[in-house]
């Protein structure tokens, strides 16, 4: 296993000051993303310091081991009412509804699809929705912005307005959040005629939701090391730069997005050998949390990491 003995790194701004350095220790090769490795040096071993004297211990006070009639007063053990105070046992924390959103519908023999995509900054959510079908009148696809936009608890609702062939109408939409899954409804009154559709829609990673300058913190057992990314969408494809303030920027590898993952490569050349790490993250938002596994010589070990998103993605409009 490789020993991460990570050191923190800042920018180098004096031209003549050599980067940090780090051993590389036979049997727990020392590896540091921000440093250099160079050959070990002895130390002094440490001295041993001597052992902690026993305390004695206390004395049981006379009379107070057990006093009589204090073990189980009467209607103290389970006071009524307070064991599970009613709405206070588990309350019900909000549920996160930042990021991208999709569900398909069926419409008089037209496959419609439909994508949500929902920010937040600070504490105000934003979002636009979109509808995506072959034919559709002029107008039909354009994204619209939405309205009333709610969460309570597990709960977000929603309206838009919608025009199909001259006719405006609202559409409002409600379901409860469970994971990445929204399961409710939607309600429209069109000519007249109330209607009612199921709401099924489910959280997808897409590249929008990932392109940006990113700032990553990796924990390691020495403490934090910070670096970071950037990540660009090039004719539907990602590529991105990866920032070491002592390696230098290396190219981001095999960038792909699966399920609710964003994973990728970056090789570091030391003087000691490359040194691959394989990252894996999921970004919800301005926010993502994953993990870095490095491979040096066949030798494998795992950090976990969080990145922020700077500046934050501009909110829908």
């Amino acid at each position: 296993m490789i020993n991460f003995e990570f050191a923190r790194t800042k920018g180098i701004n004096n031209a003549n000051k050599a980067p940090p350095i780090a051993h590389c220790r036979t049997g727990a090769l020392r590896i540091v993303l921000g440093t250099r490795c160079r050959s070990p040096q002895t130390a002094a071993p440490a001295a041993n310091p001597a052992p902690a004297a026993n305390p004695a211990p206390a004395a049981n006070p006379v009379g107070t081991a057990n006093p009589v009639g204090t073990a189980n007063p009467v209607g103290t053990a389970n006071p009524v009412g307070t064991a599970n105070p009613v709405g206070t046992a588990n309350p019900v924390a909000p549920a996160n509804p930042v990021g991208t959103w999709k569900w398909e519908r069926d419409f008089n023999g037209n496959k419609i699809d439909y994508t949500l995509r929902i920010s937040k900054d600070k504490e105000k959510l934003a979002g636009v929705f979109q509808t995506h079908f072959e034919n559709a009148p002029p107008g039909m696809n354009e994204p619209i912005t939405l309205e009333d936009l709610e969460l309570d608890g597990d709960t977000i609702s929603f309206s838009v307005t919608r025009k199909f062939n001259e006719n405006q109408f609202t559409v409002s939409y409600s379901g409860k959040l469970d994971g990445d899954k929204i399961d409710g409804d939607s309600k429209a009154t069109f000519n007249g005629q109330p209607r009612e559709f199921p709401w099924n829609a489910e959280r997808k990673l897409t590249a929008d939701d990932v392109v940006g300058d990113w700032n990553l913190k990796l924990e390691s057992p020495n403490g934090p090391i910070e670096s970071r990314m950037t990540l660009e969408k090039k004719d539907d494809a990602l590529t991105g730069t990866y920032h070491s303030s002592v390696f230098g920027d290396h190219s981001i590898k095999d960038i792909e997005i699966k399920e609710q993952s964003l994973q990728f490569h970056v090789t570091f050349d030391t003087d000691n050998g490359d040194i691959t790490v394989n990252y894996e993250v999921k970004p919800t938002g301005n926010a993502a949390k994953g993990t870095a596994k490095a491979d040096f010589g066949g030798q494998e070990s795992e950090m976990s990491l969080t990145a922020t998103r700077q500046p934050p993605a501009k909110q829908p409009n």
